[in-house]
């Protein structure tokens, strides 16, 4: 009877020790090695704070041997590779990249599964891991990059040009003003200035 007790006591601090999650520090260096052994994953979390909601996160691995599966997600605190949102797991690349226009992306915590697929190499993951964000000006914001948004032409009927913008903080009145050269009553120019 004791050995059950004894058994099941392990099964407990097993279960405790794997359900744990390592915080990383945005833009810390990634000096410490990890290791996951096959079949298993180890968990870690980073928090994006607000003020980056404008930027990029950026999951690096350096994997030293085996590999290391990415799972994140941002409402399940243990991801696996069958309850994520973003994924890295093909073609010896484990580095992920959350677009800040992803719908799902944005401030809080996000949590991080590495999973120990050894079905080809038979070896424990072993690799350091870093959050960091980017903010590098893709050329597609016209808040950061207003040139992206002026000389254009839509040349056949119904057809459009899409624009986008980030707002560092939500609480700020957004105004759009379209400037059209081209009106029907030859010579006018409207301007919407709308807030919302």
């Amino acid at each position: 009877m004791n050995s059950i007790y004894i058994l099941l006591l392990l099964s407990i601090i097993k279960v405790a020790t794997c359900n744990t999650s390592v915080t990383l520090v945005l833009g810390a260096s990634s000096s410490q090695k990890y290791t996951t052994s096959c079949g298993t994953y180890n968990y870690f979390k980073v928090q994006v704070p607000t003020s980056a909601v404008c930027e990029d996160l950026v999951i690096t691995t350096d994997v030293s041997s085996g590999e290391a599966d990415l799972y994140v997600s941002k409402t399940n605190t243990f991801p696996t590779k069958d309850m994520e949102t973003w994924a890295a797991y093909a073609d010896g690349i484990w580095d992920l990249t959350i677009s800040r226009w992803d719908i799902q992306s944005s401030p809080g915590w996000y949590y991080i599964g590495v999973y120990a697929d050894c079905t080809l190499t038979n070896t424990a993951a072993v690799y350091t891991i870093k959050a960091e964000m980017d903010n590098t000006d893709d050329g597609t914001d016209i808040l950061r990059t207003p040139t992206a948004g002026q000389n254009f032409a839509l040349n056949t009927a119904d057809s459009y040009k899409y624009f986008r913008f980030c707002l560092p903080d939500n609480s700020l009145d957004v105004a759009i003003e379209l400037n059209n050269c081209y009106t029907p009553d030859y010579g006018n120019t409207y301007r919407f200035a709308t807030t919302t």
